[in-house]
């Protein structure tokens, strides 16, 4: 029930879903614990959004960086003659 409201803010803002990503991370997170943005612990709502973006941005990095290690072809190798 939660999820509507979310989804709400994020149309009605009517921007990019890169604009908005971290409102709405931040807004959902805030309906889902509970708490309020100026909880002053380590379940901020803000701090939580935060750290799942970065790591976010990091699995995307590595997801890039190995992709292309893991579909391509062993190299030959050349055996030396005996």
């Amino acid at each position: 029930m939660h999820a509507l409201p979310v989804a709400v803010v994020c149309v009605g803002a009517r921007a990019d879903s890169g604009d908005s990503l971290g409102f709405a991370s931040t807004v959902g997170t805030v309906a889902v614990t509970g708490r309020g943005v100026l909880t002053a612990s380590i379940g901020n709502p803000g701090l939580m959004a935060a750290v799942a973006l970065v790591l976010r941005g990091l699995f995307g990095i590595a997801s890039e960086r190995l992709g292309p290690m893991l579909t391509a072809k062993p190299s030959e190798t050349k055996e030396a003659p005996a």
